[in-house]
């Protein structure tokens, strides 16, 4: 799932917006700052995602750093 942070600058913050299937991570490089509309940082990875399932109504996340579990009405998938 992948939730908008409740310090970021858009809008809706601290909502869960979409799932999607997280099917590899490695160490990030400067290559990946682009799609990753991030720097570089030490011990930074790149997550390589796929499957993207927009949520029909977000609803609010008390979010995490990481990987966490969210459970989720499957009747909210678009």
């Amino acid at each position: 799932m992948i939730c908008a942070s409740q310090s970021g600058i858009d809008n809706p913050k601290g909502f869960a917006l979409c799932i999607v299937e997280l099917y590899d991570i490695r160490p990030m490089t400067v290559a990946d700052e682009t799609s990753a509309c991030i720097k570089l940082y030490p011990r930074a990875n790149a997550w390589t995602i796929r499957n993207l399932k927009i949520l029909k109504e977000p609803f609010l996340v008390k979010g995490q750093l990481g990987l966490y579990k969210v459970d989720i009405d499957k009747r909210l998938l678009a």
